[in-house]
């Protein structure tokens, strides 16, 4: 948990906020991972990897999708300061590809 301690305090605010869950394990290993479930349960996959030795913070998006499809992927690298604002350029790619497809985001309930 403490690799991972500056980065929650800026991940588990704002994935709240819109309504997503932040696992953080997966396989016994600590990870930070979202997944995003859009009107159709198409899901995107949005993570943030542990701090570089530089403080550099990478934060990845991609489509889950069916094999025939080529699922697209992209990476951002920030500073845990400009964490929010990078997670949100993120989201908004994971958007962007959900309204290629006609789909919107699965209401939060």
């Amino acid at each position: 948990m403490r690799l991972y301690a500056q980065i929650d305090a800026v991940l588990v605010p704002w994935a709240k906020s819109h309504g997503l869950f932040v696992a953080t394990q997966f396989k016994d290993e600590e990870v930070r991972s979202i997944q995003i479930v859009d009107d159709a349960g198409d899901s995107y996959g949005l993570w943030v990897d542990v701090p570089h030795e530089d403080g550099s913070v990478s934060v990845s998006v991609a489509e889950h999708g069916a094999p025939s499809r080529k699922i697209r992927r992209q990476t951002f690298t920030t500073k845990v300061a400009e964490l929010n604002q990078t997670l949100e350029s993120a989201y908004a790619v994971a958007e962007s590809w959900m309204r290629e497809r006609g789909h919107t985001r699965t209401p939060v309930i």
